[in-house]
């Protein structure tokens, strides 16, 4: 755990621009810095530095962040590296924090590493399992480049074996406790190691060797593990390639290894949930094409849908994700071992590109053929395309849909705006959706972070009923929590749509033409609560009119329009 004073600390002390300068050529350009954008193709500079912000932008494809998430981005490093590496750059060393509730430490690990090769021992001498890998196609070879290993059919061989370690045992969910007694979770099961990225064992999923229910079984979630985020092979992936030119997701751990053992070392399986949007993100660092690889009944096209789902908020130019749908009742494991290797890879020639994937499933259920149809179709589109960062990728699946509903471009992107209305903004959509008079207010903070402080009692602005006035309130806070705080450091404190919507407004340099910042926050702080006031008006005038309203709340409208005639009168 490391500190997240010291994290916002690093930020104010590293200079983006020798950060990215090391890696790509920066060109001067007024007070920021351009070049052609690292993270998709073009011609045109279009990526954007700021030193005074210490953040950059991408107009193509929306890419920002701080020198952290470059690091991330650029040198594929995990969080924890890149900190550690631009700490040794400032000279500073990174502090660990020790919290009593949640310990990530070294004995933990160690410990998971001992319980693997323990149950590798045991895979020795089990022919029962042995016998049943070597039916499943698997040779010793691949069982020992992915630690497969075995826990016997026993209550408590691996806690009598770490007996005198039984509360890390049960810290790493290893063991199932009730009030009468503790005993192993995994028995009589074929075991897979679970490796983070530095091929550290995190936890297990386990495979019954008999009839047991559940066929699969994981560990459950612990201060190590976190399955909305971890991939099974990922660590095997990235040993057997420098770079990776693809990553089929798959659904299964035997399909991870029946699939090495046929020398594609290049698959991973979620762990018994579904693909998110985390499992994504961390596969775009080591690749730029994704495969998702599913079953073609129903099921399977249930599950590809949802990891569409969460894919497109990162779909920006320059990666490529394809559907690769194997007959009904086939999986990567069965088809890999009917047909080969050389026809297995053969069937990505044929694999569906997201955007047919994406109005074949749409139109699947709309008659496209009638007015209806073709509303009903745009409708839900729209809402799906709004999440496409803003780029070519994007332009192009508004084109295809407006050719599927006879309609001209520009009157569906206008049509994206108006979606907006009244909504709360998520990952990546339009920064135009939000109210101008929020979008002023954080444009004049992020320019001004000191202006913050000229707000005495912010929790007035939750009052307000407006899309993201939440948003407003919590830079505000953070602004005041952290002085000299740059957009780099509070894009650090936001993740998703938040931080993309931050980035983008901070890129909009016409806040730099208002001459008086203060005058002009202060303006618009007071147009908020104005706001507000207005809202509630409304609202009891409603209720009054019902004779629903309370004479506590009668007293109180009373209130409100004395003083909202006070400031029309001043």
């Amino acid at each position: 755990m490391i500190p997240k004073d010291f994290i916002a600390d690093l930020i104010t002390r590293v200079d983006i621009i020798d950060v990215v300068g090391d890696r790509i050529k920066l060109k001067k350009n007024g007070a920021n810095y351009t070049a052609c954008c690292p993270f998709h193709n073009e011609k045109t500079p279009s990526f954007t530095v700021s030193q005074s912000k210490q953040f950059y932008y991408c107009f193509g494809c929306g890419a920002h962040g701080n020198a952290i998430s470059f690091l991330m981005e650029y040198d594929k490093l995990d969080f924890v590296s890149a900190i550690e590496n631009l700490a040794a750059k400032v000279g500073l060393e990174v502090p660990r924090e020790k919290d009593a509730g949640r310990v990530q430490d070294s004995s933990l690990i160690n410990l998971l590493g001992d319980v693997s090769k323990f149950y590798v021992r045991q895979l020795k001498h089990s022919n029962n399992a042995i016998e049943y890998l070597k039916q499943r196609g698997l040779d010793g070879h691949v069982c020992r480049d992915f630690n497969i290993g075995f826990a016997p059919d026993s209550w408590d061989s691996l806690l009598n074996n770490f007996k005198h370690n039984k509360n890390g045992l049960s810290r790493a969910g290893l063991l199932v406790e009730n009030k009468q007694k503790s005993y192993d979770r995994f028995r009589n099961r074929i075991i897979f190691p679970i490796k983070n990225h530095r091929g550290q064992v995190i936890a297990f999923g386990g495979r019954a060797l008999g009839d047991s229910l559940p066929k699969y079984l994981n560990s459950p979630e612990t201060e190590l593990f976190h399955k909305g985020s971890e991939l099974y092979g990922l660590f095997e992936a990235r040993l057997a390639h420098k770079n990776l030119p693809y990553l089929f997701v798959v659904e299964g751990y035997m399909d991870v290894v029946a699939l090495a053992q046929h020398e594609i070392k290049c698959a991973v399986a979620t762990l018994g949930t579904s693909v998110t949007e985390n499992h994504v993100r961390k596969l775009f660092r080591y690749t730029e094409k994704i495969i998702f690889c599913f079953d073609g009944d129903k099921a399977g096209r249930k599950a590809a849908w949802r990891a569409l789902e969460n894919t497109l908020s990162l779909m920006h130019d320059g990666v490529e994700v394809l559907f690769l749908f194997l007959p009904e009742g086939e999986d990567p494991d069965s088809q890999v071992r009917k047909e080969g290797k050389d026809r297995f890879l053969h069937r990505i020639k044929n694999a569906m590109p997201l955007s047919d994937f994406f109005y074949q499933e749409l139109m699947s259920d709309i008659n496209v053929t009638t007015m209806a149809g073709r509303a009903q179709l745009s409708d839900k589109a729209i809402s799906l395309l709004n999440v496409i960062p803003a780029g070519v990728f994007q332009q192009l699946m508004f084109e295809k849909l407006a050719s599927i509903v006879h309609m001209d471009v520009d009157v569906l992107l206008n049509q994206r705006i108006a979606s907006y209305g009244g909504r709360e903004i998520s990952t990546n959509k339009a920064p135009s959706a939000l109210p101008k008079l929020l979008r002023l207010a954080l444009g004049l903070l992020l320019r001004e972070p000191s202006l913050a402080h000229h707000i005495a009692d912010s929790e007035q602005l939750l009052c307000i009923n407006l899309p993201q006035i939440k948003l407003l309130f919590e830079v505000i806070t953070i602004m005041k929590q952290h002085d000299g705080l740059t957009v780099g450091g509070v894009l650090q404190l936001f993740e998703g749509g938040n931080r993309q919507l931050l980035a983008s407004i901070a890129s909009d340099e016409t806040i730099i033409l208002l001459e008086d910042l203060q005058s002009e926050f202060l303006d618009t702080i007071n147009s908020l609560y104005a706001l507000g006031r207005e809202q509630i008006i409304a609202e009891l005038l409603n209720k009054s009119r019902s004779k629903t309203i309370s004479q506590e709340e009668r007293e109180h409208l009373q209130r409100l329009i004395k003083e909202t005639k006070l400031v029309l009168n001043a």
